[in-house]
């Protein structure tokens, strides 16, 4: 892993929201939480990182799903994390585990790893309702790479890292056999653990 540089939970929270907000399901329920408090998606489209519209963002990304910010997705998550955009080779890329959520352990084959899944599909899987997207995005990479980054998390730098948001976009671009490398957001903290072992 090739180390960019180290990033404020801010600049995270905007990447989550920004891959976010064009989701046919989520997106639904992030431009209304925008417009409740009078804001567009400029908000997010064309961040300014002061602490007025870092406040609102973080509120954003929380109320979507109507919790707190350490809620839903977030509950056990670190206060506390390191978060860096990083550069993953193709190897490190291939042991990128999915979260702990049924159907895309199962696409993997239950092993948790998205290199697994996309060879899956590949090899001409179809028994999961998540290929639909899954296709539809890997037309689109191969065509245009992403300017939204996947975010991944981790305990440590020696142990496998997991998605925190892109499995869709993990597993198509997988799906390419040219890729080398990828930029992704990267967050580190030995609190993860408990976080980890929850089933999404």
């Amino acid at each position: 892993m090739h180390t960019i540089d180290e990033i404020p939970e801010s600049q995270v929270v905007v990447a989550f929201l920004h891959a976010e907000i064009d989701s046919p399901t989520r997106g639904k329920c992030i431009l209304p939480r925008l417009a409740a408090i009078g804001r567009g998606r400029k908000l997010i489209d064309v961040p300014i990182y002061d602490d007025s519209e870092n406040k609102l963002r973080s509120d954003v990304l929380g109320r979507t799903s109507d919790h707190g910010y350490r809620a839903g997705l977030f509950i056990h998550f670190p206060e506390t994390i390191s978060w860096q955009r990083a550069v993953l080779n193709r190897q490190e890329l291939d042991e990128v585990r999915y979260i702990n959520h049924a159907k895309w352990l199962a696409l993997s084959g239950d092993t948790g790893k998205a290199s697994d899944a996309a060879n899956r599909i590949n090899h001409g899987f179809q028994g999961s309702d998540l290929l639909p997207k899954i296709l539809a995005t890997a037309n689109l990479l191969s065509e245009r790479p992403s300017a939204v980054e996947i975010i991944l998390v981790s305990i440590d730098s020696s142990t496998c890292p997991v998605t925190l948001e892109g499995n869709t976009r993990l597993t198509a671009y997988l799906m390419q056999s040219s890729l080398t490398e990828l930029s992704v957001i990267i967050g580190f903290s030995p609190e993860l653990t408990k976080w980890l072992k929850r089933r999404f």
